[in-house]
């Protein structure tokens, strides 16, 4: 008896992870028109229900080039691509590389994104640049150049931009704002996967 009690709540909490790690695409669209970003310009085939393309782009106003790492889940088999384009010019793919991704490091960094909330963070936090000293004092922080990162996630029929500016600078300036350390353990784990 004591065995089948334990196989319960194995199965039982299987079961729950399993479920939450479909809900994440669950997610509130925040961006209407995706078609303008690269991410869906290179997600070529139609996603189906259970698909979910994800990138990350580095900006400042100083990089002549831009790095987008981009993986897509099709089918439960994950693709990897980084794109390189020109920043301030539309349409300026300079080189496309492919990568045949770890199919477990995928599963591990979706988990991780997940965990750390990407598909529901609060994104007003993450661009918050002021706070309040006391009743009538309001502190302002500004960074002319520093890096600024972005997050699209699409799906079939949604679709969600979650940009933070600067995220160690202001983290260290706002520790309060707990939200910025989860964008940056998101990036960190996506990062990993041009690492392996």
């Amino acid at each position: 008896m004591k065995q089948l009690i334990i196989l319960f709540f194995l199965i039982l909490s299987f079961n729950k992870a399993i479920k939450g790690q479909e809900d994440y695409l669950n997610f509130k669209s925040n961006f209407s028109d995706v078609d303008s970003t690269l991410l869906k310009k290179e997600v070529k085939q139609s996603l189906d229900s259970n698909d979910v393309a994800i990138s990350l782009t580095a900006t400042c106003p100083w990089f002549e080039t831009l790095s987008t790492k981009i993986i897509v889940r099709r089918n439960g088999q994950w693709e990897q691509k980084e794109i390189i384009s020109e920043q301030f010019m539309e349409n300026s793919i300079i080189k496309t590389t492919s990568i045949t991704p770890n199919q477990q490091v995928c599963n591990e960094v979706l988990k991780s994104l997940i965990e750390n909330n990407l598909f529901t963070m609060n994104i007003d936090s993450l661009i918050k640049k002021e706070r309040q000293i006391n009743k009538t004092v309001t502190e302002h922080f500004n960074v002319a150049d520093g890096v600024d990162y972005e997050f699209v996630i699409i799906t079939k029929n949604k679709q969600r931009i979650v940009f933070c500016p600067s995220p160690e600078t202001f983290y260290e300036w706002m520790p309060e704002t707990i939200e910025r350390k989860y964008f940056i353990n998101c990036r960190d784990s996506f990062l990993k996967l041009w690492k392996e």
